[in-house]
Order: structure tokens, then sequence, then C-alpha cells
């Protein structure tokens, strides 16, 4: 289950099959509250871009992030690693979402678009937004046709972004 169900989260859809190598998001610690903060990537339902929704538990999550090293006076764009085990492979045609949880009990800001959302997907915290889009991002490395082996293509990539 999502907990806590405030985390904000954002669909998109997966072309390839890849393995997820990392997330980014445009953080804020206005309060420079301390905890901890990791990326998530869950399994989706719903119908994408209209009412997307997290369903089941974490298929990944990255390391984690210490709240206290977040900007406390401008959003700032932090990497998430997915290392290990947490190198979940994502499957080609697939829709997932991905979320920045928290330990910092909301006061940890994520940047969202709110002027003009352009992504496919939507924003989900506790119920579906298509108001406006989380600014992200989701590298990872294609796996190659027939072959177990991964084939990075101009280094990580896979990037799906707003501004």
């Amino acid at each position: 289950a999502i907990s806590p169900a405030s985390t904000p989260m954002q669909s998109f859809a997966n072309t390839d099959t890849i393995n997820i190598y990392s997330a980014k998001f445009y953080l804020l610690n206005p309060t420079g509250a301390a905890g901890t903060l990791t990326a998530n990537l869950y399994a989706h339902t719903g119908t994408y871009g209209t009412n997307s929704a997290p369903t089941g538990a974490s298929l990944a999550t990255s390391t984690s992030i210490d709240a206290t090293t977040i900007s406390t006076t401008v959003y700032t764009l932090y990497e998430f690693l997915f290392e290990g085990a947490s190198r979940y492979e994502m499957q080609a045609g697939t829709n997932y979402m991905i979320a920045v949880h928290n330990t910092v009990n909301g006061t940890v800001r994520v940047a969202i678009d709110a002027t003009s959302p352009s992504h496919a997907g939507n924003a989900w915290v506790v119920i579906p937004y298509t108001i406006y889009d989380i600014n992200f991002f989701v590298y990872g490395q294609v796996v190659s046709a027939g072959t177990a082996a991964l084939t990075p293509i101009l280094g990580l990539v896979k990037s799906f972004w707003i501004f």
C-alpha cells in the first residue's frame, strides 16, 4: 500500500524493456526538516493520462537522500539511484508511476508544472490530477532484444520529463 497516501507521483509510458537506473526530481525543503526521501516505482492502474493511479506494493525503491541536504531556498534537481536488486526491469508497452516518498511529514516539496502541463501522463497525490504534472526524469538501460545483456543507448537514457 502507498504510505503516506500523500506521496506525489507521476504516470509515464514505458516504450522499451528497460532496467530502471535512476529518477530525478526538483525538490525544496523550505523548513530544513530532517528525514529521508526515496524514489519508488509502482505499477499503474486506471486510464493513462486521465486517472492514472498506483497499485500494489513498490516495484523498486531507490537509495535514500537525507532531507537536510536538500536546498531550503530554491528548487534543485536531485537524483535517486536504483542499485542492485532495485534495478527493476520495466516492461515495454507498460505504464508506471514514479514517486517521491519521504519521512519528513510532507514538508519537502516536489516541483510541478501547473502553467502548461504537457506530459501525456498525469500526476497523483491521493487522487489523480490532470491540471498539473510533476517535473521528473526516469533513466534506464534498454535490455537488448533476444539477449540478457544490457545495451546502453547514448549512456543512460529514457528520460520522461516536463518543464
